[in-house]
């Protein structure tokens, strides 16, 4: 009988020690796995930013004053990050009169982002230039603060082509190395590239609240 009870507590505590080393096991993995994420991170946060801007779904869409009868589709503009990681994100609408700072995307946006494949939507209040030549520009500038603590300022913009019933452009990006390039002497590109000088010139001021551009 004693020798069946010593068996019975012998098997209890095999499985007591099987199911505490499964347990430190498992406990070891998400710890061993936690770390690797913050390293990653960490190592991310020290890359320089990449990032370029493409196309997502159609889902805006232009409706022109000066041709009320067109209605014009176009792309949301979509940032995906290549390396490095985005910390602060701001949207500022100015079009050489009335300047806007949209803040960031919401949290909830911006932690999809931190846990995605690094996509960023932007749906942003339209913003557009006069129309010359039956071509005006949708745009829209970015501050970025990346993790390894550099900023960036960007601009992103739609064109807009009036002819043969209306037809938006995928959103591009322009940095501030495009404004020495004086080959498009569109009216409107040149609207645009006036504001983002402007813009450049007095960020700090814009961000700190200390200047409004009128």
């Amino acid at each position: 009988m004693n020798k069946m009870k010593k068996s019975c507590i012998l098997k209890y505590i095999e499985i007591f020690l099987t199911v505490v080393e499964i347990a430190i096991t498992i406990f070891l993995g998400i710890v061993a796995n936690d770390i690797q994420k913050n390293q990653e991170t960490i190592s991310r946060k020290s890359e320089p930013l990449i990032y370029e801007v493409i196309g997502g779904i159609k889902s805006l869409q232009y409706q022109i004053e000066e041709r009320p009868e067109l209605k014009i589709d176009s792309y949301a503009p979509v940032i995906i990050v290549k390396q490095g990681v985005i910390d602060v994100l701001k949207v500022i609408k100015y079009n050489g009169k009335d300047l806007k700072i949209l803040g960031q995307p919401n949290e909830k946006m911006m932690e999809k982002y931190r846990l995605s494949d690094n996509v960023l939507e932007m749906k942003v209040e339209q913003n557009l230039t006069d129309v010359h030549n039956n071509k005006l520009y949708d745009y829209f500038f970015v501050y970025i603060k990346s993790g390894d603590g550099l900023e960036h300022l960007d601009l992103i913009y739609t064109e807009i082509n009036l002819k043969k019933g209306g037809k938006a452009s995928k959103p591009k990006l322009k940095t501030k190395i495009d404004i020495l390039d004086n080959s498009n002497k569109d009216l409107g590109y040149l609207e645009m590239m006036d504001s983002y000088k402007k813009i450049i010139e007095n960020i700090d001021k814009i961000l700190e609240g200390e200047l409004q551009l009128y």
